[in-house]
């Protein structure tokens, strides 16, 4: 199979981040097949793959805001789409509702400072569920027999909880098509200010944040106002109940 490199609409990237979560669900399930069968390495390795599953999710969710103008924008895109470290390091620390958590900038120097050496770990934790290696550090061969029961069920604790947050965006409306297309209308220009800033080394930018802030804050007015998203009546904008978000924006 050739490897796409190219363009997508709004709404293919839509239905890429509802095949992404369907099949992080099932990998969870075949994890829990395989615990049931005590094949805790296996089962861990399953559920490794569904954390870096879960991670083109947000890869998508940025491509969709981004929507790149030039061929090279798409491909880095798709290198982090299929980059084992940085999917993890989406999964782990991009929660979506990213409209709940508008400091976009600090939570991407959160990232590359602490956690993509820790993917890396992770990608190596995922190889030893399979193989068996020889250890440099330890000076000593490595096995599957390395993860117990105990490890394995820790980790499926971990990553359900991060999966039920982004079915849970879901099934509020925030990654259908509609919502991803006003989330670019609303977000392309900052997420473009942050990627320059990344460029040239600097990610905190105060006045920065208040502009991604601000976009967040248009963005989940039009999501409501256009019926878009299906809220409860608890549910927080921003540290905010809905209903006052939208009277505060009206005034």
């Amino acid at each position: 199979m050739r490897t796409y490199r190219g363009k997508l609409t709004t709404e293919q990237i839509a239905k890429g981040i509802e095949e992404c979560l369907e099949n992080t669900e099932r990998l969870i399930e075949d994890a829990r097949a395989l615990l049931k069968a005590n094949r805790p390495s296996t089962a861990s390795f399953a559920l490794l793959c569904a954390d870096q599953e879960l991670g083109k999710v947000y890869v998508l969710q940025l491509m969709a805001i981004d929507l790149p103008k030039e061929q090279a924008g798409w491909q880095l895109w798709w290198k982090r789409f299929r980059g084992h470290e940085v999917k993890v390091t989406y999964a782990n620390i991009f929660g979506i509702p990213e409209l709940a958590e508008p400091s976009f900038s600090s939570i991407i120097e959160v990232i590359r400072e602490d956690w993509l050496p820790s993917a890396g770990d992770l990608e190596s934790l995922r190889q030893l569920c399979l193989y068996v290696d020889y250890s440099a550090t330890e000076e000593r061969w490595l096995s599957p027999r390395e993860i117990s029961m105990q490890v394995a069920g820790d980790l499926m604790q971990k990553v359900v909880q991060r999966v039920q947050r982004a079915l849970e965006a879901k099934q509020l409306g925030l990654l259908s098509a509609e919502a991803l297309g006003i989330q670019h209308e609303e977000l392309s220009n900052v997420l473009a200010e942050i990627t320059q800033l990344e460029e040239v080394g600097t990610l905190y930018s105060a006045p920065l944040d208040d502009k991604v802030s601000s976009a967040w804050q248009r963005c989940w007015r039009r999501l409501i106002l256009e019926g878009i998203v299906t809220l409860s009546n608890d549910y927080l904008i921003m540290g905010i109940p809905w209903r006052e978000f939208i009277e505060e924006k009206r005034q």
